[in-house]
């Protein structure tokens, strides 16, 4: 499998090489280079995207190198980068006759198979292949198979050949940084807790490991032992910037946000280029310290970097918010809306405002629209009854717990809510049944009506209801 990592493209030996090569097709002048020396351009052509410069260093190479098989590899893969799956067809052919036991065969086989969205052919393909493959092979082979079950959202299987991996190589960089982002969507924690223990007590210094650990500690919302196991990386290598970030997050976590700041500070300080996602850590940190101006200066940064970054105009209208600026709260609001027109959160806010202004039709169409993004949020019906009923729209607020309680099922409080608006609606027959299904279901949580309407403590036949079904 072709070996792109960007370090090897960074040495002054390469950049040389690069520019030398590049000056001799500006002059038009002949260069002749080693296989392994044209293989590397062709990397990095393909690494940096530059697709036609890499057909053209292919078909060079090949007119001095007519039979080799790495550059005929190059080829295919160039075949399959454009999807030109009978050429890559053709390729495979000419390298089975060249060398039939090539490693890169099964990779360029496996791959025309997902470009026909066989996965499970791909899969067959590359586990013949690891039956018969030394270790390096297998490893690669694992890796692919890995990114398979990543392209199908398969993570607990893409987890498993993750492991695998490790089980043969256990200090394998790329592996373990594939597997700590695999756990983000699988949220095994516990698991990889054990893993990196066991990995650590092998390979106590690495970096990568410790790391590891603890960003299973962070999502086991073990904040403590997170820091102490990045505290270890830091130890290894003081300016690793994503253990530095990571413990950033855990203190503000902690809600030490002097600590946060000392660590989001220091990230920023040894990014090589501005960061909005280190800004933003950095607004809200200061958010949190009532820091408000150096606030509003690391949002005005994080969005100068990226003028769609919608959490930042929402913090911004929090923070406005907060300051009793609730018109310009709302314009920051809007912002936010505008780029993610479905997020719940922004949505409710706004809403929430725009009741506190006395805009209750806009409310009730945010609140609406809020519910439309996440119709099994419980507090966003509670809100939208709520506002219909406090002013004065009974039945409204009745069809909206009526609704609510057919999407979230039998929920006691919004039956006793329910009931309450029929009995105020005058419907008492219906208002008693539901009434007492709440009480049945959980007794202890009529106490919503009184905390909901403080008058109902007045209405008798609720009392006596409360009173007949007391356990």
């Amino acid at each position: 499998m072709s070996n792109n990592n960007p370090k090897r493209f960074q040495s002054d030996e390469f950049k040389e090489l690069l520019r030398g090569y590049e000056d001799s097709v500006k002059n038009a002048s002949s260069s002749f280079y080693e296989v392994e020396t044209y293989v590397l351009l062709i990397e990095y052509y393909f690494f940096s995207g530059k697709l036609n410069k890499a057909e053209s260093l292919i078909s060079q190479s090949l007119e001095q190198y007519h039979f080799s098989t790495p550059l005929l590899v190059k080829q295919a893969h160039l075949f399959l980068e454009r999807g030109e799956i009978s050429q890559v067809h053709e390729a495979i052919e000419h390298i089975k006759i060249l060398d039939g036991s090539e490693s890169e065969l099964p990779f360029l086989e496996s791959r025309i198979k997902i470009l026909e969205s066989d996965f499970k052919g791909a899969e067959e393909i590359l586990n013949t292949a690891i039956s018969k493959a030394d270790k390096s092979d297998k490893i690669d082979y694992l890796f692919e198979l890995a990114e398979i079950s990543d392209i199908q959202l398969f993570h607990d299987k893409e987890y498993n050949y993750l492991l695998e991996i490790l089980n043969i190589e256990e200090n394998n960089e790329e592996a373990l940084v594939k597997i700590s982002a695999n756990i983000e969507q699988t949220e095994l924690y516990e698991d990889s807790v054990k893993l990196h223990k066991q990995i650590i007590e092998n390979h106590p210094y690495s970096l990568r490991a410790w790391h590891n650990l603890g960003l299973a500690y962070f999502g086991l919302e073990l904040y403590e032992k997170s820091i102490e196991a990045l505290s270890y990386a830091l130890a290894i290598n003081d300016e690793y910037l994503p253990s530095i970030r990571e413990t950033g997050d855990a203190y503000f976590e902690m809600e030490d946000y002097e600590q946060a700041l000392e660590y989001f500070l220091k990230a920023t300080s040894l990014s090589s280029q501005p960061n909005e996602e280190l800004y933003y850590n950095l607004a809200y940190t200061h958010f949190n310290l009532n820091n408000n101006k150096k606030a509003i200066f690391y949002m005005d940064k994080a969005l100068k970097v990226d003028p769609n970054y919608d959490d930042v105009y929402f913090l911004k209208g929090e923070l406005y918010k907060k300051e009793g600026h609730f018109k310009k709260a709302l314009i920051e609001y809007d912002k936010a809306i505008k780029i993610d027109e479905d997020n719940a959160e922004f949505l409710e806010s706004y809403a929430v405002l725009s009741y506190q202004m006395g805009n209750f039709k806009t409310a009730l169409e945010y609140f609406t629209r809020a519910l439309d993004s996440d119709s099994s949020n419980k507090q966003l019906w509670l809100k939208l009854a709520r506002t219909y009923y406090e002013l004065g729209y009974i039945s409204e607020s009745f069809d909206v717990f009526q609704k609510s309680i057919e999407i979230l099922g039998d929920d006691p409080e919004l039956i006793n809510l329910a009931s309450l608006c029929l009995f105020k609606l005058g419907r008492k027959e219906t208002a008693s049944e539901l009434l007492t299904i709440s009480l049945n279901l959980n007794y202890s949580s009529h106490k919503i009506i009184f905390d909901w309407d403080e008058s109902a403590i007045e209405h008798q036949e609720i009392l006596d209801l409360i009173e007949q079904n007391k356990p």
